[in-house]
């Protein structure tokens, strides 16, 4: 069956302006980001968005597992104008990102716990060279002000091996967060030789 990710949107959308729904339409999705570096230069991004079971319903509605990854490469580029929801900054200046490649869908799950899992990788315009001291904020920002991503642990933030032993990430809650801001802070500190 022939599908588009528009067509979701627009079922989104219509379910959130509907007359039942008084309020703004608002879902969460669980981030995971893993620092992908080769030696000490540092790549690209690999994400994943784990959609929560209300939105994974709708988007899953019409999609068969074996149409999961056009679905996948239709949401990602849909997601392009949106930053992909990630601001990524190296010393408080934000990091030009090119287009992601390689979307891709599962669905885990069953019942009314299944959810929609899309991952992506997010290449850095231009490699950064890792030496002495670089810190990095992620962050998730929805400016819809739809969508709250958050890291479910500190395990969600995780490092290729050449950067394991060099870097380090904290996550602390954010009080008093607004839907689509940031409800956490996401540091990591790499100290490389």
């Amino acid at each position: 069956m022939k599908y588009s990710t528009k067509r979701l949107f627009l079922t989104l959308l219509l379910f959130i302006l509907s007359p039942l729904s008084l309020a703004h339409f608002h879902y969460e999705i669980a981030v995971s980001t893993k620092f992908i570096a080769d030696k000490n230069q540092l790549k690209s991004l690999d994400i994943t968005f784990l959609y929560d079971p209300g939105v994974s319903d709708v988007y899953l509605e019409d999609i068969q597992n074996n149409e999961l990854d056009q679905f996948a490469k239709e949401l990602v580029r849909d997601l392009a104008p949106l930053h992909y929801f990630t601001a990524f900054q190296l010393n408080g200046k934000t990091l030009k990102t090119a287009v992601a490649k390689n979307p891709r869908a599962v669905v885990v799950g069953k019942g009314k716990e299944r959810r929609l899992k899309v991952s992506f990788n997010l290449p850095l315009e231009n490699q950064i060279a890792l030496k002495g001291k670089s810190i990095f904020d992620v962050l998730h920002v929805d400016s819809t002000e739809s969508a709250t991503l958050y890291y479910d642990t500190i395990a969600d933030i995780s490092f290729s091996p050449s950067l394991a032993q060099d870097c380090i990430a904290d996550v602390q809650e954010i009080n008093g967060f607004k839907q689509g801001e940031q409800p956490q802070k996401v540091k990591v500190v790499c100290e490389t030789k």
